[in-house]
């Protein structure tokens, strides 16, 4: 399977940028962040896996994952390492994995210029930083060719189906040969399942205290968990911003979601900014 490296990072970049990292805690950005890229793997015919163990790589004693890999029958064509820090072993992980795609998607506040560069320019791992809203190769060379796409909700039954499936054929796979037995598939299974629960139990107790924090008592309040600015005084960047992306012609929805303002606020700014 053959993709272009672009269209995989424009549509990563793209995904990423849709959910509201805002408003989560670092440790649901993360999780967050696996979830969508898990599920653009159905748009490049690929299925995803979750946290795949590495046996080539290990920390402490203790084995490594990586945070979303793509598979096309028992090929990896895809990886993706997810960071809000400067982390060496994610780079070093993907290096390890037999695939001419790998990506590291970074969303921290540091710039990973300099970290990047001390593994060299041939390094075959691509930058997707979403803090600065850039994406790069560590040479350093961008693309600015981006689409937009629809974040599914849910997987199906059929879906969950295949990724057991996967999970099972690849735990039998990585273990070694004096090792493979299915009580041994079914204890690794079984700790990765309780690990997977504990991570989904606390991002959606992150999910509940951001929603807690803004009462729905009142109709101001339940707007703003929609519009997380409306009613908030307006900043000259933002007005600066409004009017750059009008004079560019986009559509006051695109508008409302980019400032997180109401569309009727949006019309009005316009107006008063006489520029509608």
């Amino acid at each position: 399977m053959i993709f272009a490296q672009e269209t995989i990072v424009s549509s990563v970049y793209n995904r990423c940028l849709e959910l509201e990292l805002a408003s989560l805690t670092r440790f649901a950005k993360h999780r967050a962040l696996i979830r969508a890229i898990a599920l653009l793997a159905k748009e490049f015919d690929a299925q995803p896996i979750r946290e795949y163990p590495l046996t080539e790589y290990q920390e402490g004693g203790r084995r490594q994952f990586t945070d979303v890999i793509w598979m096309s029958g028992s090929n990896i064509v895809a990886a993706f390492e997810i960071d809000s820090s400067l982390r060496r072993k994610s780079v070093e992980k993907l290096l390890l994995l037999p695939t001419q795609y790998k990506f590291w998607v970074y969303y921290g506040s540091k710039d990973p210029n300099a970290f990047l560069s001390t593994f060299g320019v041939e390094c075959p791992v691509f930058l997707i930083n979403l803090f600065s809203g850039t994406m790069q190769s560590m040479d350093n060379s961008t693309s600015n060719n981006m689409t937009t796409s629809a974040l599914p909700s849910v997987d199906t039954l059929l879906d969950i189906r295949q990724h057991i499936q996967q999970a099972i054929q690849l735990c039998w796979r990585m273990l070694p040969e004096q090792e493979r037995s299915f009580s041994r598939v079914e204890s690794e299974l079984t700790r990765l399942v309780h690990r997977m629960i504990k991570e989904v139990e606390a991002e959606a107790l992150a999910l509940r205290e951001v929603k807690e924090v803004v009462s729905t008592d009142s109709p101001f309040a339940k707007i703003r968990l929609q519009y997380p600015k409306a009613y908030e005084k307006w900043t000259e960047e933002e007005d600066a911003l409004l009017v750059r992306e009008h004079a560019n012609k986009t559509s006051v929805h695109e508008l409302s979601y980019l400032l997180q303002r109401q569309p009727s606020a949006i019309r009005s700014r316009l107006r008063k900014l006489d520029v509608a």
